[in-house]
Order: C-alpha cells, then sequence, then structure tokens
C-alpha cells in the first residue's frame, strides 16, 4: 500500500497538485490547522479557483 498518494488536476493549460490547493485554502481561512474539524473544496478549473468551507460554517475562495 503506498504510503503517499499525490493527486493532480489537469485542465485546458494548467495542472494543479492537489496538496498545494489543499494548503493554499487552509492559509487563506486563517486559522489554526488544529481547530479544523471538517473540510471541504470544491476545485473548479474552468474558474481557476477552488472554494472551501472549513467547520461547516467558514467559507472562502482562492485562486488557483
Amino acid at each position: 500500500m503506498a504510503k503517499k498518494s499525490t493527486v493532480y488536476i489537469q485542465h485546458a493549460d494548467f495542472e494543479l497538485n492537489m496538496d498545494d490547493v489543499i494548503n493554499a485554502a487552509k492559509d487563506a481561512w486563517g486559522g489554526k490547522r488544529g481547530d479544523i474539524k471538517d473540510f471541504t473544496l470544491y476545485v473548479k478549473p474552468e474558474e481557476k479557483a477552488a472554494y472551501y468551507v472549513i467547520n461547516g460554517t467558514d467559507t472562502g475562495k482562492v485562486e488557483l
């Protein structure tokens, strides 16, 4: 079994490393990472953006 997985999304003229997108969303949130109990990420490659929901209430957007 693999100990580490890497996921890439390729769309049109760019490639996204999902680890980078997740980290960017968590950084944009601005809270302590240890306070994250629930994290949902919606990647919209056609908008070159990702939208996040943290702990069911905090939302935001990161440009890709």
